[in-house]
């Protein structure tokens, strides 16, 4: 594959991982929803479950088209794996955001009502999760025209993945604390915090993976 060619499928990658990361923008909104609105009846826990569904399944097909695409690019394609691995992580996050909400529902389900603390340190959670996703977000759309800035994004995210440790190990601490004595509501609710921190885990990867695309882009311009 030669320089122009290589650039040129650069490019449609890039456009590739832009659907990509619109679904995971659908997704996060839902998984907003259903943490906003878990402690009240404005909404209907499961059929927030069944919209979530939605994007998880298009990320899922988008991610497999993606990938027949970079086989048909041939391993003479600079940068591949970083691509595919972005492409990866944006899905697993779509999963780790389904898996908090299937949670939520079970527990609205079941009658659980949630803790007044353990709320807000969810909230809390879901807070710098969000500015995370946000970095990751700009930092892939800039990665063309700015790689700049996509470097900027990135030390944004490790920044925040270091206060995103701090609100899980808070929020975990309140679980054990509040639900001692509710072995099921504890054991759910700490499911919910530990996807919600490895999406912040998956997100700083993707940072790292984007760093290098940017850091690439720099040196050949």
């Amino acid at each position: 594959m030669t320089y122009n060619e290589d650039t040129l499928a650069e490019m449609h990658l890039h456009e590739y991982l832009l659907t990509l990361l619109r679904t995971v923008d659908d997704a996060f909104k839902i998984f907003e929803e259903s943490v906003t609105y878990f402690d009240t009846n404005k909404v209907d826990m499961d059929r927030i479950y069944q919209k979530i569904l939605e994007p998880k399944r298009r990320i899922e097909e988008g991610r497999v088209l993606f990938m027949e695409y970079l086989i048909r690019l041939g391993e003479g394609l600079t940068n591949s794996a970083q691509y595919a691995s972005i492409a990866l992580g944006l899905e697993k996050i779509v999963q780790h955001l389904e898996g908090a909400v299937y949670r939520l529902a079970l527990l609205k389900k079941k009658g659980f009502i949630v803790d007044g603390d353990i709320q807000g340190k969810l909230i809390e959670q879901v807070s710098t999760l969000k500015q995370m996703y946000k970095s990751l977000s700009d930092g892939l759309e800039k990665l063309k025209s700015d790689p700049r800035k996509t470097l900027v994004r990135v030390d944004e995210i490790n920044k925040l993945e270091n206060k995103g440790d701090e609100n899980y190990r808070e929020l975990t601490f309140t679980i054990y604390t509040n639900l001692a004595d509710q072995i099921i509501p504890l054991m759910v609710f700490k499911d919910i915090a530990d996807f919600i921190e490895e999406a912040c885990d998956i997100i700083k990867s993707v940072g790292e993976e984007l760093r290098y695309l940017a850091l690439y882009r720099i040196m050949i311009s």
